[in-house]
């Protein structure tokens, strides 16, 4: 029977050094003191985790960089359950020495660091053509950077050439390239690198039954301040504006009184559209606000970064599905879980 996690249950905590060549465990680490881990898929090129572990280490050595995984395994009921939390590039950055015992802070940096340093330009030449499958050619940059196995899921076709920056690093063409297409990059607790279409069926469903996952308080932000009404799309010669006047629309120039506008001099067109269909589609894709949920609630496995979550809990506001944007992962007795959940609250068009 497997774990109930809404339900109280026993965390014992393994730490293993990773086999690199094979991806699997292999050396268990003792002395695990704490553990948090922090997981973000905000912003234009983000590595999507980092995480902390304290560990009590002999006072004489070095701790050299490696790769570390970080398990827990859950009793219940005299059942057990092996969930994989995190596998990260570990460092030594500080400690204390108190009774023959080093403890050691490390610093887990994501599986994607790598590709967020190595340099676009020099390492695959000037550009992606057009015609190529966009997820195929961000797996293969991948691959080539990260140790970490990397596995494309699904294909898209480019329109238009992505032409790399010279002062671009591999993750942030990578990124570029998959929000084009409408896909992400995903990372499992083994710290195996997905590229896929970004979810669109929720993970998990926040209802009455499940509610007891949640700590009591629920803290709300939504602001529609940075949304354009205006979206010039510039390719060549070819120019192409489309304006927001829906007066129905809390964004629109008619409700504002003003121009918020927005100039892409660098249209990555896809699967054959115009400039025009183009220009509308960043337009609806940015005329968006973020309904924004701050949660407290216990450990779900299946609720990954980016995962949609389907709330259907009017007593506490939410209603409708909500995308994981933030985690915080805080390890001990347990998992304690703080989480940013968004809902895209669209205004134009307006249906």
């Amino acid at each position: 029977m497997a774990i109930d996690w809404t339900r109280g249950y026993t965390a014992h905590w393994r730490l293993y050094e990773v086999n690199q060549s094979t991806w699997t465990d292999g050396a268990r680490l003792d002395g695990v003191v704490s553990a948090s881990v922090e997981r973000d898929c905000t912003g234009d090129a983000p590595e999507l985790e980092s995480a902390s572990i304290e560990l009590d280490t002999p006072v004489t050595g070095d701790f050299s960089e490696r790769v570390l995984r970080l398990v827990m395994v859950a009793e219940q009921n005299g059942e057990t359950e092996r969930a994989d939390i995190c596998t990260m590039r570990f460092g030594a950055t500080s400690g204390t020495i108190e009774r023959g015992v080093h403890t050691r802070t490390l610093r887990g940096r994501s599986v994607l660091h790598t590709a967020a340093v190595a340099e676009t330009w020099l390492d695959y030449g000037a550009y992606v053509p057009s015609g190529a499958d966009g997820a195929a050619e961000v797996g293969k940059m991948l691959s080539d950077t990260i140790t970490a196995p990397v596995e494309v899921i699904g294909s898209f076709v480019l329109q238009e050439s992505y032409v790399f920056d010279r002062s671009e690093h591999v993750l942030e063409s990578a990124w570029a390239i998959l929000k084009a297409g409408g896909y992400h990059i995903r990372i499992d607790g083994r710290g195996r690198v997905f590229v896929e279409r970004e979810p669109t069926k929720p993970a998990y469903t926040l209802n009455q039954d499940t509610m007891r996952l949640l700590m009591p308080s629920v803290q709300p932000e939504l602001d529609w301040s940075d949304v354009p009404n205006r979206y010039t799309a510039i390719e060549g010669d070819s120019v192409y504006t489309i304006t927001n006047d829906d007066a129905a629309s809390v964004t629109s120039t008619v409700r504002r009184g003003y121009v918020v506008p927005v100039t892409d001099t660098s249209p990555i067109r896809i699967d054959g559209e115009s400039l025009d269909a183009y220009a509308s589609r960043k337009l609806a894709e940015l005329s968006v606000a973020s309904d924004k949920r701050r949660i407290e609630r216990e450990y779900e496995p299946d609720i990954h970064i980016n995962a949609l979550v389907r709330a259907t809990i009017a007593q506490v506001g939410m209603e409708g599905d909500y995308r994981s944007k933030r985690q915080s992962l805080k390890c001990g007795a347990g998992i304690v879980v703080t989480e940013q959940l968004e809902r895209e609250v669209r205004s134009w068009p307006v249906s």
